[in-house]
This record gives C-alpha cells, sequence and structure tokens, in this order.
C-alpha cells in the first residue's frame, strides 16, 4: 500500500510539473517583446534629405522603398511651394508634423488643412493638390500602401505624360 501510495504522489508531482512547464510556456508566448524584436523607431536626424523632383519638396525615407513598395516618408515643403493637380495608384495617408499643408480634392472648393497633430488618408486615384501656406516649412509624414507612384494632370484631369523631372512651373498649378 505504501508502494501505491509513493507511486500515486510522484505521478501527480509529474503531473503538477508538466503543468507547471506548459503554463510557463504560454505564458512567455503571451508577453510582451522586446523592442529589438521588430519594433522600428526613427527620428530625423536618422535620415538624409533628398530631392523629390518637385521645386520646395524635399523627401527622406523612414521606412521601405516607395519605388518598391508600401513605405512612409518624412517630407519637407518650402513655404509657398505647391504640387500641382495630381493622384497616386495607392492610398495615401498624411500625419502633420508641423506648418499648415493646404490640400483640395479635385472638383470640391473645400481644403483640408494639415497641421502639427493632423491626420489624413486618401484613396488611391483621388486627384487632389497641396501648397504650403505657413511662413515655414510644411513638415509631414506620408505613408503609401504600394509603389509611390506620381500622376500629374492638367485642369480637366487629363494624365500629363512626364517628360523627365517635374518644372517648376508644373509644381505651382
Amino acid at each position: 500500500m505504501r508502494k501505491i501510495a509513493l507511486l500515486m504522489a510522484s505521478c501527480l508531482l509529474a503531473a503538477a510539473w508538466a503543468h507547471e512547464k506548459e503554463a510557463a510556456k504560454a505564458q512567455s508566448k503571451s508577453a510582451a517583446k522586446p523592442a529589438s524584436a521588430g519594433a522600428k523607431y526613427w527620428n530625423t536626424d536618422q535620415g538624409k534629405w533628398s530631392d523629390s523632383g518637385m521645386a520646395g519638396v524635399h523627401t527622406m525615407s523612414v521606412s521601405g522603398d516607395p519605388a518598391k513598395g508600401p513605405s512612409v516618408q518624412y517630407l519637407k515643403v518650402d513655404p509657398g511651394a505647391a504640387v500641382g493637380w495630381h493622384w497616386h495608384t495607392p492610398a495615401e495617408t498624411l500625419m502633420g508634423d508641423s506648418g499648415t499643408l493646404e490640400v483640395q480634392m479635385w472638383k470640391s472648393e473645400n481644403t483640408v488643412k494639415i497641421t502639427s497633430g493632423s491626420y489624413g488618408k486618401m484613396p488611391g486615384h483621388m486627384i487632389h493638390k497641396a501648397k504650403c501656406i505657413s511662413n515655414e516649412p510644411c513638415t509631414l509624414y506620408l505613408e503609401s500602401s504600394g509603389i509611390f507612384d506620381f500622376h500629374a494632370v492638367d485642369d480637366k484631369g487629363n494624365e500629363i505624360k512626364p517628360t523627365g523631372k517635374m518644372s517648376k512651373a508644373e509644381t505651382k498649378k
């Protein structure tokens, strides 16, 4: 009888130990991961301004490659600089950092002002234009869900075929 009791106690201890081990394993899977496990942090001192090809518009890549797929770019638009009517294939998300960027949608008199703390999202193929109307540069984050292309359009909404870099006149429309 004593051997049976010892055997049963050993089995119970082994089962309790196995249960505790499984519980610890499950908890470690649901526990928060350290920052090195895929988190992304970025600050403007980590980037280098690049010429966007449009007068007064400068970019820094935060993540991804805008020419290859989804990306986040940090933009600086000089005071008074404007980007004429255009559209992009993917959706575009804007998050304001400084200055006042005025955005207008095609066939609408309404304008939206992107300022510090502002958020805006436009679906792909939405024709719009933008201008930095503040005395300081307009800085903002631009997130694109796909390859970030640029299709300029004329005042009738017809696409203007690119001839190389956009001229100053094309970006001031």
